[in-house]
């Protein structure tokens, strides 16, 4: 029996492979913090990748708190992700206001299956 490939109807396609491969160059020149230390379990442990945090401006921020090792530092966006951040706005029909940029070096650098708690927005930047 031959069965149709699945279709996921959310799926868009919002920059060319051309455009998608130069926002990838642009933002591995992009600073980040890697491997984190934080304490989990009364353990001393490193967030398994690297990790950069930018928004739309000063006054919106995530704070993961001690359970992830706490958040990046935040930057405003420069020019270049404003206007990647409204393009992709445009097309999916949302408002988002911030990247979180995780950076995977080698396999070594994973991160188990899980599921983010959203609440640590600061009132009125976020979802809260």
């Amino acid at each position: 029996m031959l069965m149709e490939p699945l279709y996921n109807p959310i799926v868009k396609r919002i920059f060319t492979e051309e455009e998608s491969k130069e926002i990838f160059e642009f933002l591995k020149e992009k600073a980040y913090v890697y491997h984190t230390p934080y304490k989990r379990y009364n353990k001393m442990v490193k967030v398994p990748r690297g990790q950069a945090s930018f928004t739309l401006n000063e006054n919106i921020h995530y704070n993961y708190g001690r359970i992830a090792g706490g958040s990046p530092p935040n930057e405003v966006m420069c020019d270049r992700l404003k206007e990647i951040t409204q393009r992709v706005n445009m097309v999916m029909g949302r408002n988002y206001n911030t990247i979180l940029m995780n950076v995977y070096k080698n396999n070594k650098d994973c991160f188990a299956a899980h599921q983010d708690n959203e609440n640590g927005w600061v009132k009125g930047t976020g979802f809260s």
